[in-house]
């Protein structure tokens, strides 16, 4: 939509002239034309997570309410730590078989606490909606 497609180009512009070097983000699938635009602007694609439902589930994007984007701040650092340790359950870590599923949540609850808290991160967006 047009309302996501302006927030999206207006933190393009910011990571930009704020000399970000390194930046997380998930957009939704059918947003390709942003990551080719992040792309042609300089950034570099590292890599590319897809999440996939089933039909009869609703789908997350039908909500007509953009999500509110904000930056994070050290009151937010439990909340998502907590998110992220539940969130995460696929990765290097969760294949590793000398770590544990609980060591596993661990690493990226404390990722993303440290992120949060600008140990591991110069700066976390949330996006929140009712």
């Amino acid at each position: 939509d047009i309302q996501g497609d302006n927030k999206l180009a207006g933190l393009s512009d910011r990571l930009k002239s704020e000399r970000f070097q390194y930046v997380i983000a998930r957009l939704e699938s059918h947003r390709t034309k942003q990551i080719q635009n992040l792309i042609q602007e300089g950034f570099v694609q590292l890599e590319g997570i897809e999440s996939f439902c089933q039909d009869d589930l609703p789908d997350p994007r039908e909500k007509s309410d953009f999500p509110q984007i904000r930056q994070a701040n050290s009151k937010d650092a439990d909340v998502v730590a907590e998110l992220c340790g539940r969130t995460f359950k696929q990765s290097r870590f969760h294949k590793d078989k000398l770590v544990t599923p609980a060591q596993a949540r661990r690493v990226h609850e404390e990722w993303a606490r440290n992120s949060v808290l600008g140990k591991a991160a110069d700066v976390v967006w949330l996006a929140e909606v009712d």
